[in-house]
């Protein structure tokens, strides 16, 4: 999703009709492998886009104490990733804005709204209705992703040594999930008024619960927190996943917006360019 994002921008400066193709077919396969139904094996779920897909050379992975689930068909399918959802909605949003692909839109219409209800549905856990956070629920024997972010080994968070068991809420998914919310509304503007304003009113929701809830210090600036572990204690650590916020923006009313109250930006700027992070 993020180099077919990066693909578009090349698109608007060299505009080669083969990068609309390549996005297209990588939306396309994106909508094949949807989820349909709910595999706790795997981590399937109706709308939710897929993290990996092999239809060989997975031994690897299946021949672990816990192996990843294959499915009857022989192929392993694995859903065990947050952003992969929020960023497939982004690039299709992005690719009809570049394309004016009106046929393309309509095909995957349905395939967008599912994504937004497995959002909806499925990605908070707890009773917390806004931020998007994930898991890792397995029958035995089988495993897979602990974290499920695009920081993904296991030893990417760590709580008191060990991978988290409770639920985690990563901060730069918020603002993927934000801009998500914001390119749709403008679509439905023209074509369902009433889904646009349900889009927009979650977007100004989440961005209201992430500046409360995620804003700490850091050597006198306003920084955000890594991420939310159980619902409720804040991975103070300082890392460069608040840079994604400021990527994940949206043009309104001529300028950009972002999660991220302007207020901070500077601050979140200042602190990201710190020697520490490099």
């Amino acid at each position: 999703m993020i180099t077919c994002l990066k693909l578009l921008h090349v698109y608007k400066r060299e505009p080669d009709e083969i990068f609309l193709r390549i996005i297209k077919k990588t939306i396309a396969t994106a909508v094949r492998l949807q989820g349909k139904e709910i595999n706790l094996s795997s981590g399937e779920k109706p709308g939710k886009i897929i993290h990996e897909y092999r239809e060989s050379g997975y031994h690897h992975l299946t021949s672990r104490q816990k192996p990843w689930y294959i499915y009857p068909n022989k192929t392993l399918r694995n859903y065990d990733s947050v952003d992969a959802t929020p960023l497939f909605l982004i690039l299709a949003a992005e690719f009809y804005s570049s394309s004016k692909d009106k046929e393309f839109l309509k095909k995957i219409m349905p395939n967008v709204e599912k994504a937004f209800e497995y959002l909806y549905e499925f990605g908070p856990k707890g009773g917390n209705r806004l931020f998007l956070e994930y898991q890792l629920r397995r029958p035995a024997p089988y495993g897979g992703l602990v974290n499920q972010g695009w920081m993904d080994s296991i030893d990417s968070i760590l709580i008191y040594g060990e991978p988290p068991k409770e639920s985690v809420a990563l901060v730069e998914v918020q603002a993927y999930y934000f801009k998500a919310l914001k390119l749709w509304a403008k679509i439905y503007e023209r074509t369902d008024k009433e889904r646009a304003k349900k889009y927009e009113l979650r977007s100004r929701l989440l961005k209201s619960e992430f500046n409360t809830t995620l804003l700490m210090r850091s050597e006198n600036l306003f920084y955000l927190a890594y991420a939310i572990f159980g619902h409720k204690a804040e991975i103070l650590e300082v890392r460069s996943n608040p840079g994604h916020c400021l990527w994940a923006a949206v043009t309104t009313n001529g300028k950009y917006e972002s999660i991220i109250e302007d207020k901070y930006i500077p601050d979140i700027v200042s602190r990201l360019m710190k020697p520490d992070l490099f």
